[in-house]
C-alpha cells in the first residue's frame, strides 16, 4: 500500500468521515454518496466532491477501489425511538447496499456507524447478523459505543462504530484503545461566552428544534446561569458536531437542522481515522 488511503464515503451526509479524514492528511476520498441533494450541495462545497445520489441506482462495479469503506447508513429502523422495524423497513435494508459494494470491491477495512440501539435490535440478532455478514465475506470484526462526551465535545451522544479488516490483513485488537484521547469539556467552556448550567448539551437531533425548555423533546435550549433561556443557533449545533467555523451548510434551516442533526461529531470519525492511519501506515 501507498502512503495514501484511499476511502470511500457511504450515506456521507455532510462529511464528518471526510471532515475528520482531512484533517488528519493521508487519506483521498475517491467516492461518496447520499441521497439527499442539500447533503450533497454541503458535501461539494466543503469537499470539492459531488457525490452521487441513491445507492441503490449505483453499480457496485463502477465504484473506484479503495482501501476504506466508511458508511454511516441510516439508524432510524434501528433506533429506540423510531419504529425498530430494522430490516425489515426500506432503510433498514440499505445495510445490504453495503454488501454488495463489499462483495464487488473487497476494501482491506470497513468503517460502520449507527446508533447504539443497533446492538439490542431484535434481542441482539440484528447486529449479529450483520457480524455474521461481514464474518462470511472473510473480516475479523470489532465494534464499541463512543460518547462524544467522553472525548472533548460536551454533547450526550454515543454511536457505534463497526471496524472490519480483511482476515490476516491487520490486528484490530487495540483499534478501540482511545484512552489517549479522553477529553473533559463543558459547554461554558465550549462555547465560552456564555454560563450554562447543564455540563453537556443533549443529543443534535434532526427534528424538534423548536420544542419549548420544558417539552420532553427539547434538546435544543438551555438555562444560563442568570436563568434566561439559550437556543442553540445553526452554527452552535455544528460546532457541537465537530464542524469548524468556515464549514457552510446549504438548504432551509429546517434542511440544515437535519443534516447537521444526522451526522456523526467529528471528534469520533476523526479518533477512528487516526487509529486506522496508524493501523494502516505503521
Amino acid at each position: 500500500m501507498t502512503n495514501e488511503i484511499r476511502f470511500i464515503d457511504l450515506f456521507c451526509g455532510i462529511g464528518s468521515f471526510h471532515q475528520a479524514f482531512r484533517s488528519l492528511g493521508g487519506f483521498n476520498c475517491v467516492f461518496a454518496c447520499d441521497i439527499d441533494k442539500c447533503a450533497r450541495q454541503t458535501y461539494f462545497f466543503n469537499f470539492g466532491i459531488e457525490p452521487g445520489g441513491d445507492i441503490c441506482k449505483i453499480e457496485a462495479k463502477t465504484v473506484p477501489d479503495h482501501d476504506v469503506l466508511c458508511a454511516g447508513f441510516p439508524c432510524v429502523s434501528f433506533s429506540a425511538i423510531g419504529k425498530k422495524e430494522g430490516f425489515e423497513s426500506n432503510s433498514g435494508k440499505l445495510f445490504f447496499e453495503i454488501l454488495r459494494v463489499i462483495d464487488a470491491k473487497c476494501p482491506k477495512i470497513i468503517v460502520l456507524e449507527n446508533v447504539m440501539g443497533l446492538l439490542s435490535h431484535s434481542d441482539g440478532k440484528t447486529f449479529e447478523r450483520i457480524r455474521h455478514e461481514l464474518i462470511t465475506r472473510g473480516y475479523d470484526v470489532s465494534y464499541k459505543i463512543l460518547k462524544s462526551s467522553d472525548y472533548g465535545i460536551p454533547q450526550m451522544r454515543r454511536r457505534l462504530f463497526i471496524v472490519a479488516s480483511k482476515q490476516g490483513e491487520y490486528n484490530l485488537k487495540g483499534i478501540f484503545n482511545l484512552q489517549d484521547y479522553k477529553q473533559d469539556n463543558s459547554l461554558t467552556n465550549f462555547f465560552k461566552d456564555k454560563i450554562f448550567e447543564k455540563k453537556f448539551a443533549y443529543t443534535i437531533r434532526s427534528g424538534g428544534y423548536y420544542s419549548k425548555i420544558d417539552d420532553r423533546h427539547n434538546w435544543s435550549n438551555y438555562r444560563l446561569k442568570d436563568k434566561s433561556v439559550y437556543r442553540l443557533t445553526v452554527e452552535d449545533c455544528l460546532k457541537l458536531q465537530g464542524f469548524g467555523d468556515n464549514f457552510q451548510v446549504f438548504g432551509s434551516k429546517c434542511n440544515q437542522l437535519k443534516q447537521i442533526g444526522n451526522t456523526i461529531p467529528v471528534n469520533l470519525t476523526r479518533m477512528i481515522g487516526n487509529q486506522l492511519k496508524t493501523l494502516i501506515l505503521s
